[in-house]
């Protein structure tokens, strides 16, 4: 059996792109609790997004940060889970991801 890949992307965090089906749909940020703060290693945070009856919520922990005073980092890591909901369908998919360039 392959290995099947998810693709999930959001470059301001109120509006995120996935390929579901073979079709690439637009979402639409409603509801998140996150930090205001600088973030750390542990902390946790979720993001829910919506398009029509298809929901992604985004439940991550940070794995790894910038030193204050790193100067050839710009990346936040993280590791997660994706709970992706279509009707009355479900579907949790462990991720890994990035924040920065």
């Amino acid at each position: 059996m392959g290995k099947q890949g998810y693709v999930f992307w959001s470059t301001d965090a109120k509006f995120a792109l996935m390929n579901i089906n073979g079709k690439d749909r637009t979402f639409q940020l409603v509801n998140e609790s996150a930090s205001a703060q600088r973030e750390k290693k542990g902390d946790r945070s979720t993001s829910i997004y919506q398009t029509g009856k298809i929901i992604v919520q985004i439940d991550r922990v940070v794995t790894r940060t910038c030193r204050v005073g790193e100067l050839d980092c710009s990346t936040t890591s993280y590791d997660g889970k994706m709970k992706l909901s279509i009707g009355d369908r479900r579907q949790i998919v462990a991720v890994e991801g990035l924040c920065g360039s």
